[in-house]
């Protein structure tokens, strides 16, 4: 008897978490939705013809230019750290001579 309410408290908790999961899930589905309905409610609002909107226009405008200014900078992140991984490797290179010449003057030292 005391396995089994144990059996069937650690099924009730896989049923709640399994619960949790599927809330956050379609919570997801949810928001992804929101923006589907959002993006074809901008190319429905094509006008007959080829022309878009001015409101479209200037969203995907606003939309290019943001992502530019994100790769601008992605891109001097980027340089900054290849400098900075290049500053590192010189000096451990230094710092390894150092060791070497270190190592070699109390080799010589030591033979002499």
């Amino acid at each position: 008897m005391y396995e089994d309410n144990l059996h069937l408290k650690d099924r009730i908790n896989l049923l709640k978490k399994q619960k949790k999961e599927i809330k956050a899930n379609c919570e997801v589905i949810k928001v992804e939705n929101k923006r589907l309905q959002k993006m074809f409610s901008h190319v429905s609002s094509f006008e007959l013809g080829g022309k878009q909107s001015k409101s479209f226009k200037m969203q995907e405008t606003y939309h290019i230019l943001q992502l530019k200014k994100a790769l601008k900078e992605t891109k001097q992140e980027l340089q900054k750290q290849k400098n900075n991984n290049k500053r590192i490797l010189k000096n451990t290179k230094h710092t390894r001579i150092q060791e070497l010449e270190v190592l070699d003057c109390s080799f010589v030292d030591g033979c002499f």
